[in-house]
């Protein structure tokens, strides 16, 4: 047995689950990303024009929806500073937020994984063939 012989597979394997979590890390965390996911979940867009919404566009923390509560009422805030608005929700707006951003990180570690699978089996699969039934021309 050559104690090598899963060297290639396994650095192929990492590689390619190192490509797939970047670029789905990176896609899911982007801002853009962000705020459709925040307005598929009903937030409303409301463009800071007084100069407390602007304020709060400004020092409300980029990149994060923020709970402020407002006469009583708990109000989740993202301020998108490069179109001076903020997308606002109640709890649940956020907690569809939260569930729809769950289903898509859930759904980018399964299509990595499945990634990984697929290529260990394409790797793999020819030596275990080759070793069970011999060769496939007939001899």
């Amino acid at each position: 047995m050559k104690p090598f012989r899963y060297v290639p597979s396994l650095v192929t394997s990492v590689v390619l689950l190192l490509a797939a979590g970047c670029a789905s890390s990176n896609t899911l965390d982007s801002i853009a990303h962000k705020e459709s996911v925040l307005a598929a979940a009903g937030f409303r867009v409301i463009p800071a024009t007084t100069p407390d919404q602007l304020q709060q566009v400004q020092t409300l923390p980029a990149g994060q929806v923020t709970r402020l509560n407002r006469n009583g009422t708990d109000y989740y805030i993202f301020p998108d500073r490069t179109q001076k608005q903020l997308y606002v929700g109640q709890l649940a707006q956020y907690q569809d937020y939260l569930r729809r951003r769950d289903i898509e990180r859930n759904a980018a570690l399964d299509n990595a994984a499945a990634q990984e699978s697929l290529q260990e089996a394409r790797t793999d699969s020819s030596i275990q063939w080759n070793n069970a039934w011999g060769s496939w021309t007939g001899q």
